[in-house]
């Protein structure tokens, strides 16, 4: 991973994906970059560029801050609709990942949830971790390491590119992997008896789970496995109360209808969890690379 697009608003919300990158950009020895949008729609300024040259200035002084830090840096500004700005921004710097907040400025405007973050979670090409403002974030000093990570699996082949990515963090921080398998009764209704269900899934589940751990623990990793039924953000969420420092998931991990509603278990999952989302992408895996890879 050679590059991290971290876009920021100039408000304090939006700082809480600092800590994450410069995390991040330390494991990788990757080159951050700040990327500060100015939207239109909002600007009320007596002279056109305005409110794009402040939010530069305010750039401009993070930069200054994280080069202190020793860290490779460079800043991008632009102006109009922010998804659109930072998704393009994030295709011509060729970043390998996004850090951003949930939350940005005015609170429930323009960067909550369900709008800019949520549609660049959606269209970015690349793996995109989510922070959520005020709530568990790494040390003053930014380097702290992640303990525990959590990372939802459903045997398809892009949930196991995100167990790629959980893996190497964990091996590097020397973090507690829980590999977690939820089985949602509605949907396997539709393919399956009552009775097979019953019988056959969360074993199945089980089993595959602990294959995966088998493997991480032959590499050192401290992995363990743990089944639950029910709705797939519910349990996720519920698990993830136990102090986490990271979610690692898929945000597609099956196709047609269930694509949409594992969509809607990604956003559900970030809006309410109280640690860093960090989502694989059908596109890229970056992430998962070592620092001496290149990352592509």
């Amino acid at each position: 991973m050679s590059r991290i697009l971290v876009p920021i608003d100039g408000s304090g919300e939006s700082h809480a994906a600092l800590p994450y990158a410069l995390r991040m950009a330390r494991l990788y020895h990757s080159e951050i970059v700040l990327a500060g949008v100015a939207e239109k729609v909002y600007e009320e300024e007596p002279e056109p560029g305005q409110a794009q040259r402040g939010l530069e200035e305010h750039l401009g002084k993070l930069r200054e801050a994280f080069e202190k830090m020793g860290v490779p840096i460079s800043v991008r500004a632009a102006s109009g609709i922010p998804a659109e700005e930072i998704v393009q921004l994030a295709e011509s710097c060729a970043a390998d990942l996004i850090v951003m907040s949930s939350h940005g400025r005015r609170g429930t405007g323009r960067w909550l949830l369900g709008g800019v973050t949520a549609r660049v979670m959606r269209e970015a090409d690349c793996p995109v971790m989510i922070a959520r403002p005020g709530e568990h974030r790494p040390g003053e000093e930014h380097n702290a390491p992640f303990r525990s990570i959590l990372l939802p699996l459903d045997r398809s082949p892009l949930s196991e590119r995100a167990l790629d990515a959980a893996a190497y963090l964990a091996e590097r921080d020397q973090a507690h992997l829980c590999l977690l398998g939820v089985v949602d009764y509605p949907t396997w209704l539709c393919f399956q008896t009552e009775e097979k269900w019953a019988q056959r899934l969360p074993a199945v589940t089980e089993q595959y789970l602990s294959e995966q751990a088998d493997k991480l623990k032959a590499r050192g990793i401290r992995a363990y496995t743990q089944v639950c039924i029910g709705d797939p953000a519910e349990q996720i969420l519920q698990v993830a109360e136990s102090n986490l420092d990271l979610i690692v998931m898929a945000t597609h991990g099956y196709s047609g209808i269930a694509r949409a509603i594992m969509g809607s278990v990604a956003e559900r999952v970030v809006h309410h969890a109280r640690c860093p989302v960090l989502f694989i992408r059908q596109h890229k895996g970056a992430v998962a690379s070592p620092p001496q890879s290149s990352g592509g």
